[in-house]
């Protein structure tokens, strides 16, 4: 390595803010990887599996804080979108859905914000803050999160990555409990979504 290729590498690790370079301002911080945000289109028909695929849209993909930010100043808040609607935040190589490999043996914490006076914008933004920046106990727990619109209330879910990892799970819980005040959060796995929509919470915090 030569003498410039050394001060250089040297000014690229002193370089951790903007205001390193106040003219530019072309310094990014880089997030641990890659996340991927969707919307999906709401539909008048009973929609299958393949239908939903079709709807869903990819908004973008960003890996820094600057590019998120972005990103999230650049779309409807949560409470501005169409009934019926959805935001789906994912790890960019975890796609959406049930059927995912990753997703498989995985699990979803869930709540439900009355629309009266809803807190929905400020907690799908302290959820997304969080999966982000993996501050949960259990980061690698944590595939993605979904923040829906619906008639009888909005939904906000967390999806993981192995349910039967009782500790973990109920410590992503934990923390997502404290993004969201006083409001119930419950669980279920995948496994019990696809036998029944009724089926019964695992855990509730």
């Amino acid at each position: 390595m030569t003498e410039v290729e050394k001060q250089n590498e040297v000014q690229n690790k002193e370089l951790t803010s903007i205001l390193v370079d106040p003219e530019n301002f072309n310094v990014k911080h880089k997030l641990s990887t890659s996340w991927t945000i969707y919307y999906d289109i709401p539909q008048q028909k009973k929609s299958t599996a393949q239908t939903w695929q079709q709807n869903i849209k990819t908004i973008a993909t960003f890996n820094t804080i600057e590019d998120f930010w972005g990103v999230f100043n650049s779309i409807p808040p949560v409470s501005k979108i169409a009934p019926s609607s959805s935001y789906f935040l994912f790890r960019h190589d975890i796609k959406p859905e049930w059927e995912d490999k990753q997703n498989e043996e995985g699990g979803r914490w869930t709540v439900t914000v009355s629309r009266m006076g809803s807190k929905i914008d400020d907690y799908w933004m302290n959820l997304v803050l969080a999966c982000i920046g993996e501050a949960f106990d259990c980061p690698n727990q944590v595939n993605g999160a979904v923040a829906s619109v619906r008639t009888r209330g909005d939904r906000l879910a967390l999806w993981t990555k192995n349910w039967k990892n009782e500790e973990e799970t109920l410590n992503v819980g934990k923390y997502f409990k404290t993004l969201i005040g006083t409001e119930k959060l419950s669980f279920n796995s995948h496994e019990d979504g696809k036998q029944s929509s009724k089926a019964k919470e695992r855990y509730t915090l």
